[in-house]
């Protein structure tokens, strides 16, 4: 199984320095950085990250470079056999489902953590191609890879073709980007602060300010 992670050069720092050596401490060393040092926007950049993917029968799990990994994060997805495992839930996320296996209108938006079969992704690949005019008003944002995706599962599903999907809790992330300079692709969104909905490391997130010498709001 490979871990990929999709970064932007501004966040390589982290990703070098923070995310990569946690990962290592957890004994994780097959790790791809997908950089998008051509400034192609977080849709385009995620579709070039997935196009490396061999089609088999393993999994890939896909990263941002603005997350911070659960002292389980290693074994939640290497004893993980779904075809697609969701590692984070956000305030986005309006299911009310508590269950852990879940259909494609459950599932969460997850690209933060999302663990992908490889023929899957394939076959997402070969999807997007074909119906760039029905998803165009999103793929002229540069942005959405996650509803796109979403779309393309709701679409298998819709055909009869059933994919085992699991929603992690608690999650195994938690989304760290106003520790590092905030939002790449949604400087506009209402909610500034978007973390982890099931997360159970608060610790980790305060030593991570702390290295990192961010002030607190009321400091």
């Amino acid at each position: 199984m490979k871990y990929l992670i999709h970064a932007v050069s501004k966040r390589m720092w982290y990703v070098r320095d923070y995310l990569i050596p946690s990962m290592n401490e957890q004994g994780i060393t097959d790790i791809e950085i997908a950089l998008d040092d051509r400034n192609l926007g977080n849709l385009q950049a995620c579709l070039n990250a997935f196009k490396r993917v061999p089609d088999d029968n393993e999994s890939t799990v896909h990263l941002q470079d603005d997350v911070i990994i659960a002292p389980n994060f290693r074994e939640v997805c290497e004893n993980d056999d779904s075809d697609i495992m969701c590692g984070f839930c956000s305030i986005y996320d309006k299911s009310e489902s508590v269950d852990e296996y879940v259909s494609a209108e459950a599932m969460w938006y997850s690209f933060p953590c999302i663990k992908i079969r490889n023929n899957v992704i394939i076959a997402y690949l070969e999807w997007y191609l074909i119906n760039t005019e029905r998803e165009k008003y999103y793929i002229a944002q540069g942005k959405h890879d996650d509803l796109i995706f979403r779309h393309f599962i709701q679409y298998l599903y819709q055909t009869g073709q059933e994919l085992v999907i699991r929603n992690v809790r608690p999650n195994i992330v938690n989304h760290i980007d106003h520790l590092i300079g905030g939002s790449v692709c949604n400087q506009d969104r209402s909610e500034k602060i978007v973390t982890a909905k099931f997360w159970e490391h608060d610790d980790l997130v305060e030593n991570l300010r702390k290295k990192l010498n961010v002030p607190l709001d009321n400091e």
